[in-house]
């Protein structure tokens, strides 16, 4: 053997830690992931959800406002749409419930005219 020339082995250790610590690293970023995952599809459930209810509301709102419109009698269109209508002196009021405690607020004029159409919270 030569003096000068040095043999250098890492053995069986070094690498075999190696291959565990990146196996451990890989796993735990696809645990990671695989969560990310299911909280984003929860979330998007959730959305549809809403977004659902909100077009059913909106479209028992419009169906209200139509009748309306076309002269039909507001104690008929109650228990039909089951919507409590008000009117006062100058504009008829009626909320559409939806999900979770939201209602659709629609406010029309006299004339029938849309002065306000919006979500609010309910109880």
């Amino acid at each position: 053997m030569n003096r000068g020339q040095r043999h250098l082995s890492l053995g069986l250790g070094v690498p075999t830690i190696l291959a565990v610590f990146i196996i451990l690293c890989m796993c735990i970023l696809s645990v990671l992931t695989y969560m990310n995952a299911v909280n984003n599809h929860a979330s998007w459930e959730k959305e549809k959800q809403h977004t659902y209810a909100y077009y059913e509301a909106d479209t028992k709102a419009k169906q209200i406002v139509k009748a309306l419109r076309n002269g039909e009698d507001m104690e008929v269109i109650q228990k039909q749409y089951k919507v409590d209508i008000k009117k006062d002196t100058t504009n008829i009021t009626f909320q559409v419930i939806m999900k979770e405690k939201k209602k659709l607020l629609v406010t029309l004029n006299e004339n029938f005219k849309i002065l306000t159409w919006k979500t609010i919270r309910g109880e």
